[in-house]
């Protein structure tokens, strides 16, 4: 009794085509995974000059104590002993100072 195997031949055809197109896929994933990669390791930030001395006085400004306990404690005493005097003209400056800042 002879036995031939007829299908086998077909079948190491489809097992042969369906690997080359595994291999054709995962080499199309692993190079749009390398061409993230690559994007990603690309990405830069830079911040200008103004950016950065805004950080600078924020971080000072924040660093500063809120009240400054010297200055208050000098008007304080000026004010108990009658010593402090109100300038009428620095104040107006100030205040058309502040206005004019709003309006520009």
């Amino acid at each position: 009794m002879k036995i031939t195997n007829t299908t086998g031949k077909y079948d190491n055809q489809v097992y042969v085509k369906e690997m080359t197109e595994n291999k054709r896929l995962d080499q199309r994933e692993t190079q749009a995974a390398e061409k993230k990669q690559e994007t990603a390791k690309g990405d830069t930030v830079s911040l200008s000059t103004a950016s950065k001395d805004l950080q600078t006085a924020k971080a000072a400004a924040e660093s500063a104590p809120e009240i400054r306990a010297e200055k208050v404690e000098e008007l304080r005493t000026a004010i108990k002993e009658g010593t402090y005097e109100v300038n009428p003209d620095k104040i107006a400056d100030k205040m058309v100072g502040s206005i004019i800042s709003d309006i520009v």
